[in-house]
């Protein structure tokens, strides 16, 4: 019985291309369950009135209960990075399939590293104008560096992705 050789490889693009759409689909309900865990513990935030103490416990404590039973995926870096996932995209369908949860992680970073450049253009204006007799523009820069501490993070790339 002769069969057709080309039967072989169609197979195996057939089934390599399912095993990525696949791989992709797993990725996308990953991202989809960080943006909805982000969203409840912002929720949860939102409704106690110290919230920056009760939001630094409350990460914590999540934490502490989830990490045992589903691993370093939630970590308290990793639970503030899923907060700061959904309140820097609050709208679900406006997350995209084809981007991965490595890839929203980088534009997270992006959008921390642009505030933080906005903030230093920020104090060397403020340090240039507040004192004109005593500084110049160009040493007001100078040793200026402003790195935004973790816990404030989210928050401030929030105010600035929205204005």
């Amino acid at each position: 019985m002769l069969v057709n050789q080309s039967i072989i490889s169609d197979l195996k693009a057939i089934i390599a291309q399912s095993n990525d759409r696949a791989v992709r689909a797993v990725d996308h309900q990953r991202t989809l369950m960080y943006w909805h865990i982000g969203k409840r513990i912002f929720e949860e935030e939102q409704q106690s009135k110290d919230r920056a103490d009760y939001g630094s416990f409350l990460i914590k404590y999540l934490s502490e209960k989830l990490q045992p039973e589903f691993g370093s995926g939630f970590s308290v870096r990793q639970m503030n990075l899923y907060r700061q996932f959904y309140r820097t995209f609050p709208i679900v369908h406006a997350l995209h399939a084809q981007l991965s949860w490595t890839q929203y992680k980088l534009l997270l970073s992006v959008a921390i590293a642009n505030f933080e450049k906005v903030l230093n253009r920020r104090v060397i204006l403020f340090k240039s104008t507040s004192h004109p007799a005593h500084r110049s523009p160009q040493r007001a820069s100078d040793g200026i560096s402003v790195k935004v501490p973790t816990l404030f993070r989210t928050k401030l790339a929030t105010n600035l992705i929205t204005g």
